[in-house]
């Protein structure tokens, strides 16, 4: 568990340095860890991560619908600590994608 969330750090290391295609690599090999593991927390942090990086490239399409993933997972087991970061990330794509009513629930 802790070798998913060291590469979830390794994965935003390379997209604050402008390596997004290795970055989502990273984000990808975490997402797949922790769904062989069964571990929901870590699944929905990754995916939120990795919509992160989506709505940094401005692809907001795809980011809300793994924003909306992770978002979900967080709900399922109950982790209000997380869930707030991808209603927040959440609100803002909507915000973009320009339906401010889905935005502001």
């Amino acid at each position: 568990s802790s070798s998913i969330y060291a590469r979830i750090e390794y994965a935003e290391c390379l997209a604050k340095l402008a390596s997004t295609r290795p970055a989502a690599e990273q984000f990808a090999i975490a997402i797949q860890q922790s769904q062989n593991l069964g571990n929901s927390r870590a699944e929905s942090y990754a995916i939120g991560r990795l919509a992160h990086l989506y709505e940094q490239s401005k692809q907001w399409q795809e980011a809300q619908q793994l924003t909306q993933k992770a978002l979900e997972l967080s709900e399922q087991i109950n982790a209000p600590d997380i869930l707030y970061q991808w209603q927040w990330q959440s609100g803002r794509l909507w915000n973009q994608l320009g339906d401010r009513q889905s935005a502001t629930i």
